[in-house]
């Protein structure tokens, strides 16, 4: 069920490699096919409709898709071969956009928006996207994977200025 409030732009860091394997999680990640992800970590207040950014760290340190959750994240109990954590948080995505042309952290560090907001260390778990950084970041998916009419409605909503967002939201 999703939720009725305007959806977050979520930050969802996954590392590249787990098992000793450098790639394999993004590898696992670019197999499903482009439309679902099942089971995917996600944050555990989840409740459905927000956008997820599937970021991979090194070596790729790449962004690679984005997704739609479709509803409250469910608990997994460890262990994992990926993480130390007891318990993660999944969720099933649809639709899924696999990026074309990923976004990578050369491209973050090249503009003056999103590398100040990389040194607040999203990666590191802080999984919400706030103005001006979630625009810019919507911005510069679409310019890289232009063709795609579905993400860029799905992304559009956090072109605008959160001012405009909170009016047509009606608070």
């Amino acid at each position: 069920m999703q939720n009725s409030a305007l959806p977050e732009l979520v930050f969802n860091p996954n590392r590249a490699g787990y098992g000793g394997h450098e790639r394999k999680r993004l590898n696992d990640f670019l197999s499903w096919d482009e439309g679902h992800l099942e089971d995917w970590t996600c944050k555990k207040t989840e409740s459905g409709g927000n956008v997820y950014l599937f970021w991979f760290g090194d070596p790729v340190s790449q962004l690679a898709g984005v997704g739609i959750s479709l509803g409250k994240a469910k608990p997994t109990r460890g262990p994992f071969d990926w993480t130390k954590a007891k318990i993660e948080w999944t969720c099933d995505f649809k639709p899924l956009f696999l990026l074309r042309r990923p976004i990578t952290l050369a491209d973050i560090h090249s503009d003056r928006v999103l590398a100040r907001w990389w040194k607040s260390k999203p990666y590191r778990g802080r999984r919400k996207i706030e103005q001006p950084a979630a625009g810019r970041l919507a911005s510069l998916i679409l310019e890289r994977n232009p063709r795609s009419q579905r993400l860029a409605h799905k992304l559009g909503q956090f072109l605008a200025s959160p001012k405009s967002r909170a009016a047509r939201s009606g608070s």
